[in-house]
């Protein structure tokens, strides 16, 4: 079962991420499903392109119908996150890091964002927990 997190959780779950190896990284991973409610499949399909930072809006398009696209405000917090990211060469905002800046299968992503997060929480959770 999903929950929502409080702020002070999302804040040690960063916390905790920014002593482990790529934390910016996966800090941002984190901050965007935790503060824009990006799942984990709209994480892992999100293209650089889909960032507009002279509105501060997140372009999610909607893997059911591509013509369909919500627009997400981006927070002071997130921007922040966003910002300490390591930039790539790829069109991707968050490509597999250990393969060479292509795109992550949905299990691998899965488990390596669950490697990052404390063993109560699900990446759902995070997801839930934007307002």
């Amino acid at each position: 079962m999903s929950r929502v997190l409080s702020s002070q959780e999302i804040e040690a779950i960063l916390k905790q991420t920014r002593e482990q190896p790529s934390c910016h990284y996966w800090n941002a991973v984190i901050g965007v499903m935790a503060y824009a409610g990006l799942a984990e499949t709209e994480v892992i399909e999100l293209l650089l392109e889909d960032l507009n930072f002279q509105d501060d809006l997140i372009s999610v398009s909607s893997s059911e119908n591509p013509a369909s696209t919500r627009q997400i405000p981006i927070s002071e917090e997130l921007l922040a996150l966003l910002e300490r990211r390591p930039t790539n060469s790829s069109k991707y905002l968050f490509p597999n890091i250990q393969a060479n800046s292509k795109p992550w299968y949905p299990s691998s992503f899965n488990s390596e964002l669950q490697k990052r997060l404390p063993e109560d929480i699900k990446p759902s959770d995070l997801t839930n927990s934007f307002t």
